[in-house]
């Protein structure tokens, strides 16, 4: 994460500054650097997957409840809530209290 703020910033910087803007080679250093660094995520990732697969399909720093959605949707519930306040879906009543609800037990839970 912390590579990839730097990226950002980087990245941001590059946009603010014309004449960097109008050199190619910035920005394909910087394509580059990005490209690298998520190869090597990639790369861990599997030396992961290899190592002890069980360990990325139920993290333990995931709650209970997390772990039994992320076997049985494949994501978190969080993620779920939070597309479905997102995308303008048309909830009744009752559906938006126990979203609302659903939210407020997950975020007790975090503490």
């Amino acid at each position: 994460m912390i590579r990839l703020e730097h990226y950002l910033h980087e990245l941001l910087h590059l946009l603010q500054d014309e004449s960097k803007l109008q050199q190619d080679e910035p920005k394909l250093q910087l394509i580059h650097q990005v490209m690298t660094h998520y190869h090597e995520y990639f790369l861990a990732k599997a030396q992961i997957y290899r190592h002890d697969v069980f360990l990325v399909l139920s993290p333990p720093w995931f709650r209970s409840y997390e772990r039994t959605f992320m076997w049985l949707a494949r994501f978190k519930p969080s993620l779920a809530i939070h597309v479905a306040k997102k995308c303008g879906l048309k909830l009744s009543s009752d559906q938006a209290k126990r979203l609302e609800r659903l939210t407020v037990e997950l975020k007790m839970e975090k503490g």
